[in-house]
């Protein structure tokens, strides 16, 4: 092979090893911005999880107090039906007469 030839695919090879080399950059630049993005990415869902969580915990919480207070009234309900007044939103406040049971009142305590 003749000084000249070789020199030729030498060029070619240092151009190519040069073209690769900035395809490299190029992969690497795009991959930081990826990784980058991706731990944003993963902060914001680390703290969308926790805001969540601590709105699944309030929504709990307020499902309690919902419940307590419907076991309240209920219970007043029945302690006004035990003394003999209608609880009923017919006869709602009114005595029974001679002992009776009222199937109205019956049917809201049953709910």
């Amino acid at each position: 092979m003749d000084k000249k030839a070789l020199c030729d695919k030498l060029n070619y090879v240092e151009s190519s090893l040069e073209r690769m080399l900035t395809k490299i950059k190029i992969i690497k630049k795009a991959m930081r911005q990826r990784l980058k993005e991706e731990l944003n990415l993963s902060l914001e869902n680390q703290k969308l999880k926790k805001r969540l969580l601590e709105l699944e915990n309030l929504i709990n919480d307020e499902k309690l107090e919902v419940f307590d207070k419907k076991i309240e009234v209920k219970s007043g309900l029945k302690a006004l039906y035990k003394d003999g007044f209608h609880i009923c939103n017919t006869f709602y406040g009114n005595r029974f007469l001679n002992d009776e049971e009222c199937l109205l009142c019956l049917e809201m305590l049953d709910r």
